[in-house]
């Protein structure tokens, strides 16, 4: 896992981010289970967000956490375009501002759920 916390003195914050790669195999939970368990962890911990991801055009850990720095920017500067942060996430990642670009490049697509 790749890590880092990163502080923006302007808006008085500090998070961290995670980044993982996980494959389900054989044994594993049920992709229905496992949604689950990410949206009950999210309201648990407010403010957390988990989020999956076509990983094929990242370029390096950087473009993940610049666009996590950007996705909080935005929703403390109030100019967000999506209300849902995860959404506004894929948004910074693909660097395109049209919702349906973004998720044809960064979002999951059913091969990649099929193939766990």
């Amino acid at each position: 896992m790749i890590t880092k916390s990163i502080i923006i003195n302007e808006l008085d914050l500090k998070y961290s981010v995670g980044i993982s790669k996980i494959q389900m195999g054989l044994n594993s939970l049920s992709l229905e289970d496992l949604f689950k368990l990410i949206e009950d962890i999210q309201k648990d911990k407010k403010g957390s967000m988990i989020q999956f991801f076509n990983d094929e055009l990242i370029l390096n850990s950087e473009h993940v956490f610049n666009a996590c720095y950007f996705t909080i920017k935005a929703f403390n500067n109030g100019i967000n375009i999506s209300n849902q942060k995860n959404l506004e996430f894929i948004l910074y990642l693909a660097t395109k501002r049209q919702i349906k670009q973004s998720l044809n490049h960064f979002g999951l697509k059913s091969i990649h759920l099929s193939n766990k």
